[in-house]
């Protein structure tokens, strides 16, 4: 991983890893900010960032404090080159203008997928993926009513449907979304930040935020949230 801020200063590449799929379903990284940005699993896919911030955790001591204007956490480049996904977060939003980003994992403007915490349709939450055609995107409700409160939000990505929870419950669902992370390899991967330069930062805290490769039930994402 290597970082690079608006000015192109760049900092040393970190230590490479390697690894091998298995083919199983599996938590590929799981992030709890305990006043460090490595990944907890085996898998060794530590992040990155310019500057860390830490205060008070959901499920833990601590969680990463972004500021919304220079903070954001990169992730390595195939933590996300799955066909079927599950991205889950624990989120603490300040508030603040439309198109911050939970997360948003591509390749620039053309080539992404994220969750926003304020769109612009009726300030609801949504999930969107582009592949360089059309954007194809899933709205939830709206966090306006939960600024300053921790919420638990997850992303589904199956073989044929596309689900989204907040606190354990599900809250839209749809197989319109036929675009997949593994048809453009998403290679920039951020939390906090977007892949479209004039998009806001994120303003708040994000804990235990966990990437699985494969389509989570109902009943795992209660539990997680639970």
């Amino acid at each position: 991983v290597k970082m690079v801020d608006m000015y192109y200063n760049t900092t040393e590449r970190s230590n490479i890893a390697t690894a091998s799929p298995t083919g199983e379903n599996a938590l590929v990284a799981w992030y709890d900010f305990e006043e460090n940005i490595k990944d907890t699993t085996e898998n060794i896919n530590h992040a990155a960032a310019l500057a860390t911030a830490y205060a008070e955790g959901y499920t833990g001591s601590y969680s990463f404090d972004l500021n919304g204007s220079t903070d954001f956490v990169q992730l390595p480049t195939e933590v996300a080159n799955h066909k079927n996904i599950t991205i889950s977060s624990w989120v603490y939003w300040k508030g603040g203008n439309e198109w911050q980003r939970i997360f948003d994992f591509g390749n620039g403007e053309d080539q992404y997928m994220f969750l926003t915490a304020r769109s612009n349709d009726s300030n609801k939450i949504r999930f969107a993926i582009k592949n360089g055609g059309n954007e194809q995107f899933l709205n939830g409700t709206s966090l306006s009513t939960n600024r300053n409160e921790w919420v638990h939000i997850a992303i589904t990505m199956g073989e044929d449907s596309v689900a989204l929870y907040q606190n354990g419950e599900l809250v839209a669902s749809t197989k319109d979304i036929t675009i997949r992370p593994t048809d453009f390899k998403p290679f920039m991967n951020y939390i906090g930040r977007s892949q479209f330069s004039a998009d806001p930062m994120f303003k708040g805290r994000i804990d235990d935020f966990r990437i699985f490769n494969y389509q989570l039930s109902p009943k795992e994402i209660k539990s997680l949230f639970e």
